[in-house]
């Protein structure tokens, strides 16, 4: 299980005030701004949990519901986050940091994950990050053997949505993220792509995800530094390898293009993948044209009724 002792969110923020704009960042605001959410989400879990027990998603298991309770509530009119629809880019660090999907309720996949881990560390759940190539969600992974009772499960945080009387959420396998994503088996087998991230390996995303900053700001002796450290928090994935040696080779140089032209630019897979996943998402049938994923509704307390569905790969 992740370290009860490192929030995702303070770690988050901490990598963000190394960027100079961005100094006076309060993580205090932030951190206290999660935790009325999180206490919110318990609540209307409690709540809810008492006429709940008999639905589809409950029968999953008890965690698996309460993870889909708090995807559905912070997609509906009480928190109202969406997936951003801006052009991503490096170069705007409230695309890269939790601090942009709490104040501007809009998220990528590189705040949204770190959100719901924020609120997995505030109500103790074993929530965790999860790359492969450019794209990062979540996935609830208590470490244990299924034999024992262990709970694994992803949580495909760009893609729930809730207009306050129903609600859906998506949990891939992670064979449905290889086919999605590309990802070869080889490269899962080394550890690379597809594993529950420790803290440390969490925190060498975050600061590629810095490091895509000083190249988008035309500096590659910061980025290079930033990938350094990346790279001993995460030595065996292959992008951040690959992002390093592109930086030190000048390849990722934004002041010569023409040695940028043919490499590869993280942000424009990020954005095409997330893009042709809301297309496919806003393809489905709605859920009451498909009474396989239909769920009764979930009283949630002050928040209002939810009508929860979980939507399967398709």
């Amino acid at each position: 299980m992740p370290s009860p002792r490192v929030d995702p969110l303070v770690m988050n923020l901490i990598v963000a005030r190394g960027i100079p704009a961005m100094e006076h960042l309060d993580i205090n605001r932030y951190a206290k701004i999660v935790d009325v959410w999180a206490t919110r989400i318990d609540a209307a879990n409690k709540s809810a949990e008492p006429y709940s027990k008999g639905e589809p998603a409950y029968l999953v298991s008890r965690e698996f519901w309460m993870a889909g309770g708090m995807a559905v509530m912070l997609a509906g009119p009480a928190f109202g986050i969406r997936y951003t629809r801006e052009t991503l880019t490096p170069g705007k660090p409230e695309q890269q940091f939790i601090h942009g999907v709490i104040d501007g309720k809009r998220g990528t996949c590189a705040t949204m994950p770190v959100l719901y881990m924020a609120i997995g560390h505030r109500l103790g759940w074993p929530i965790r990050a999860v790359v492969s190539r450019d794209h990062m969600w979540a996935r609830w992974d208590d470490g244990l053997s299924p034999d024992y009772g262990g709970k694994r499960f992803n949580l495909e945080a760009t893609n729930a949505s809730s207009n306050g009387g129903e609600g859906s959420f998506a949990s891939l396998t992670d064979d449905d993220y290889a086919a999605w994503l590309g990802t070869p088996r080889e490269v899962i087998e080394s550890g690379s792509d597809m594993t529950s991230l420790t803290p440390r390996q969490a925190l060498g995303v975050f600061l590629q995800g810095r490091a895509g900053y000083w190249i988008e700001h035309g500096e590659p002796g910061n980025a290079e530094a930033d990938l350094e450290l990346a790279l001993a928090c995460f030595p065996e994935n292959r992008d951040i390898r690959s992002f390093y040696w592109h930086v030190k080779a000048g390849v990722l140089d934004r002041d010569k293009p023409e040695r940028r032209r043919n490499a590869r630019r993280p942000s424009v897979d990020v954005d095409r993948i997330n893009r042709e996943h809301q297309r496919a998402w806003e393809r489905l049938l709605p859920p009451q044209a498909n009474p396989s994923s239909t769920l009764p509704p979930i009283p949630v307390g002050q928040e209002g009724g939810l009508n929860l569905h979980l939507h399967p790969p398709g």
